[in-house]
């Protein structure tokens, strides 16, 4: 998978599905990508979900697909709603449909167990789904790596992101319309959530991280003809903007989702490791060490008598960096996951 016709052409990026009854919908169409280590095997295999940033699209990983292989971990990434080939939701119910979704798809592919990653706005996708589903996690390793995670303004003291909040919903909701445009006529990369890795050291992933950042423009140009829609509706949702709601689903925001997500843990006997991996620089939530950060880090200090935490900071990565293979970050969660850390 070295060539651009070649990515865009593997079937394994691009499967669909249609589930029944899901989503407040009769039928909802899903894509998502399914690759790695025994792409079609069920069973006891180790799988990794991801749940990506702001642009919630299945293709940010692809090329993970060799690093996945060598540590014999599926990955499965899924469009979020209103992204690339998964229907659209009604925005009240877009946190309860993504995680209604998820759960039916990993039922349809015989997929009992996962561990979880996420990036930006996957956290509260990611964090949404455990509470309300832990029994998706493995039972003798339950996992969670958060990278550069996103954090309500109200907690930061990063200026981008606090005058955005001020918008209104309405405003918020033209998003991916300014997206696509500055996608197709300025900047081939991306605003938030990802793009191609800076110029850096080198890594022992030095040839893909290479490949990566030479590629993963031009298959997000295929996502952004694919559809964007979906992240209008992710800004409005991120930002405590959707109509009728106060913060997240039924739980807010982190500080009063986590006592939950123990106590739910708990109750089905598994104590859950929690990694988070911070940018140094971040223009989302504010730099390592900051008001942001230190927020975060605290509301999984508050518990930690429950839960294996760890957190560090990724030197030289930022907010959409963080997960590009030269870091490093990616085969380390791997590796933790069949315990080979």
């Amino acid at each position: 998978m070295d060539d651009l016709p070649s990515v865009l052409a593997d079937a394994r990026f691009s499967r669909e599905i249609q589930l029944q009854n899901v989503a407040g919908l009769e039928t909802c169409r899903v894509k998502y990508a399914d690759f790695g280590h025994g792409d079609e095997a069920s069973g006891d295999q180790r799988v990794l979900l991801f749940m990506g940033p702001l642009f919630g699209t299945r293709w940010i990983h692809v090329f993970k697909d060799g690093l996945a292989k060598q540590h014999k971990v599926r990955m499965l990434m899924i469009d979020r709603p209103g992204f690339g080939g998964t229907d659209a939701v009604d925005i009240k119910q877009r946190l309860e449909a993504t995680r209604e979704i998820v759960v039916a798809l990993l039922q349809r592919l015989e997929i009992r167990h996962v561990s979880v990653a996420c990036q930006s706005a996957g956290t509260v996708y990611a964090l949404d789904l455990l509470l309300h589903h832990p029994e998706i996690l493995c039972p003798d390793r339950p996992y969670l790596a958060i990278g550069a995670p996103w954090i309500h303004p109200s907690h930061t003291d990063a200026l981008p992101m606090a005058i955005a909040s001020r918008l209104p919903a309405a405003a918020l909701g033209t998003v991916d319309k300014l997206a696509s445009f500055i996608q197709t006529t300025v900047n081939p990369i991306m605003l938030s959530g990802f793009g191609a890795a800076p110029a850096g050291e080198a890594s022992e992933d030095d040839e893909s991280s290479k490949l990566e950042a030479s590629l993963l423009p031009k298959v997000m140009e295929k996502a952004f003809r694919e559809g964007v829609h979906g992240m209008s509706d992710d800004v409005v949702v991120l930002m405590h903007k959707v109509e009728g709601t106060e913060g997240w689903s039924d739980w807010g925001d982190y500080d009063t989702l986590l006592p939950r997500l123990v106590a739910a843990l708990q109750a089905g006997g598994k104590r859950l490791a929690v990694d988070i991996f911070f940018a140094e620089k971040d223009f989302l939530v504010g730099d390592f060490g900051k008001k942001g950060t230190n927020w975060l880090k605290a509301c999984f200090e508050r518990v930690s008598q429950d839960i294996e935490l760890r957190t560090e900071v990724v030197p030289g990565s930022d907010h959409d960096s963080l997960w590009d293979l030269k870091f490093g970050i990616h085969r380390r969660v791997l590796a933790k996951m069949q315990g080979t850390e």
